[in-house]
């Protein structure tokens, strides 16, 4: 079975003092025996993720002390670890993501940490570490929360290696690299530097862009080496990679179809490609990587437009090519071809229109037009390019990106040099390079000569700079020694119970508490809060028709037995109550009977109906029959 490589904290000067994180961390929570007074309160604060809290201090976190403050953390944590153990990722990485804002929110409580430690130094008086909260706090995170998410990585790690060599494919595949984000999120927090977050965060990295890039997955393997950058922005094999990554996404938008409409589409393709590396040297402008891809691109770019018979831009396309790589291999056999296919082109355009002047008649194709116009384009642009100050600016960028690059080589050399020194070294050691001494022992007192006309230059040490032109003009052998830094040490494992992901969701009243998905929340309320207004407009509407239907039907039994004040009455309750559409056939009937039985009643009255029987009636009626 291959080995696999497991990650780790870099090596600390002391011994930790919470248990070492494995499967059975939260089970076996004995104090061994000659413990160290740390190691005992260790045990203890750790016995503290079984205690009991109430619903409102769990959620909300009220009225807690310090030690139910820590409780309230290991609780989550241990829920977490158990929901890992058992694959329930969703629910898993809800109890990651509440640790990591719990320790945010206690972070900012600069009382907490302080509380703690003066519980701790009054519980466990011979306690050295625990009883400071700062130490507090950074072994907590470091040895528990952080050992914690090195443990998973590496064990599923294991199990993955163990379903490759069984030729088992396992469904969790990309698990191990949801481990590598919380371990992310918590290294700001840590007493580590940033300097050697590489020890835990190299190696899952290049694992997971290996595997998108074998996947073909181009989006992301560039967003995470665009990541791993903004990390370490300064890192020239980061930069490097995520150009490796870029020119293979590009390529593999190229289609092999040969056709003029398929080379303009790849030529197409490179020009957006070149777009995106022209970026990249703005940002990283001192990596020499950069310049060669540009080259290349620009190289594929002539070859496609020529194909595609655009032969003027092509030239220009080449020419860009060769000012940022001039050393490119079969650039120049390029621009041979395309400057005799131009001319082969102007001498056919020329024989064109001496046939055009015999046949005045004639017409031209469609191709003899594209003809004339790569004719009449010729050599200008490509002249044109050749003369700007453009190529000026290029071939300087390059050789300042050249220049870095032997500063970089030098040991013992400061590690961030302004661009005036970077450059008097290299035009000083092309200078020797070009008239070299003619042996080894003149090596020295040459660079003496040299380096004297560069101020910043004597104060550099000569060893390297010697053993340098040494290697180079003799090659006696490398110049740079390799160190290869050691392994982390005490890698913890935690071995899930399997691989392939169970069931499982976000707890529902800890997610609904939570600060978690704020947006998803709301949309949540506000789509509850339209459901409830359908279902009251929805009932509004039932008991409007409801009621109009009842009225409708007394209004027509009434109407048949001559009886007006009842079909009055009814018309008043139709009319009264309208529908959410406004719209019922009805309507025009209702009102057309009510008109009739108004003016029946007022006919049949014996004396004139008393003011104010009449008002009301009349004021309802032009009320509800008004347009």
């Amino acid at each position: 079975m291959t080995l696999t490589a497991l990650i780790a904290r870099p090596q600390q000067s002391s011994l930790r003092v919470f248990p070492a994180i494995t499967a059975d961390f939260y089970s076996s929570s004995s104090v061994p025996e000659a413990a160290t007074p740390d190691r005992q309160a260790a045990v203890n604060l750790i016995a503290l993720a079984y205690r009991n809290l109430t619903k409102a201090q769990l959620f909300f976190a009220r009225n807690l002390s310090p030690q139910d403050h820590l409780a309230r953390l290991l609780i989550q944590h241990r829920l977490g670890f158990e929901a890992e153990l058992s694959a329930q990722w969703q629910r898993a990485d809800f109890y990651w993501q509440q640790v990591q804002n719990q320790l945010i929110a206690l972070r900012k409580q600069g009382f907490f940490w302080q509380a703690l430690a003066d519980d701790l130094a009054r519980d466990y008086p011979d306690a050295e570490g625990l009883k400071d909260p700062i130490t507090l706090r950074q072994r907590l995170v470091e040895e528990l929360l952080i050992d914690t998410h090195c443990g998973f990585y590496n064990g599923l790690n294991q199990l993955q290696q163990k379903a490759a060599d069984s030729s088992q494919a396992g469904s969790g595949c990309d698990r191990n690299f949801a481990h590598l984000c919380f371990l992310e999120a918590l290294l700001p927090q840590s007493s580590l530097p940033s300097e050697s977050w590489l020890a835990m965060l190299a190696l899952p990295w290049q694992q997971q862009i290996e595997r998108y890039r074998a996947d073909q997955n181009w989006r992301e393997a560039i967003r995470l080496c665009r990541h791993r950058l903004s990390v370490y922005p300064k890192s020239i094999a980061y930069q490097t990679e995520l150009a490796e990554v870029e020119g293979a996404a590009i390529l593999a938008t190229l289609k092999k179809r040969e056709s003029r409409q398929q080379f303009r589409a790849n030529a197409r393709c490179l020009q957006k490609g070149i777009r995106q590396f022209e970026t990249l040297v703005k940002t990283y402008p001192y990596n020499c990587v950069l310049y060669d891809y540009l080259g290349d691109l620009h190289h594929l770019h002539a070859i496609q437009l020529g194909n595609a018979g655009e032969v003027a831009a092509g030239l220009v396309a080449v020419e860009k090519a060769l000012t940022y790589a001039p050393q490119l291999k079969g650039a120049l056999s390029t621009r041979n071809d395309l400057a005799q296919l131009m001319n082969q082109i102007q001498d056919q355009v020329a024989q064109i229109k001496a046939n055009l002047k015999r046949q005045p008649n004639a017409r031209l194709t469609a191709q003899g037009q594209q003809l004339i116009a790569q004719a009449k384009k010729g050599f200008t642009s490509r002249d044109a390019y050749v003369k700007s100050p453009q190529v000026i600016a290029i071939q300087s960028s390059v050789k300042l990106a050249q220049a870095m690059e032997v500063w970089r080589t030098l040991p013992g050399f400061p590690p961030d040099p302004t661009e005036q020194q970077a450059l008097a070294l290299y035009n000083s050691l092309s200078q020797i390079l070009q008239q070299p001494p003619p042996d080894k022992a003149s090596l020295t007192d040459d660079w003496q000569r040299v380096s004297r006309a560069h101020p910043d230059l004597a104060v550099l040490p000569s060893g390297p700079i010697c053993a340098f032109l040494e290697q180079r003009l003799w090659k006696t052998g490398a110049a740079i020694p390799i160190v290869t830094p050691p392994p982390p040490i005490e890698n913890p494992v935690v071995l899930p119970t399997q691989l392939d992901p169970q069931p499982s969701h976000e707890p529902l009243l800890p997610w609904l508490f939570s600060r978690q998905n704020p947006v998803l929340k709301t949309q949540m309320a506000l789509a509850i809060a339209a459901l409830l207004a359908a279902g009251g407009l929805g009932l509004y509407e039932f008991s409007v028709r409801t009621t109009r239907a009842r009225a409708y039907a007394e209004l027509v039994t009434a109407a048949q037995a001559d009886r007006p004040l009842v079909v009055m009455e009814s018309a008043e309750t139709f009319l009264s109550r309208s529908t959410l559409s406004g719209k019922d056939a009805r309507e025009a009937q209702v009102k057309q009977l009510y008109t009739q039985a108004f003016v029946s009643w007022f006919l049949q009255q014996p004396n004139s109906p008393e003011a104010a029987t009449l008002q009301r009636y009349g004021q309802r009626y032009r009320e509800l029959t008004a347009e």
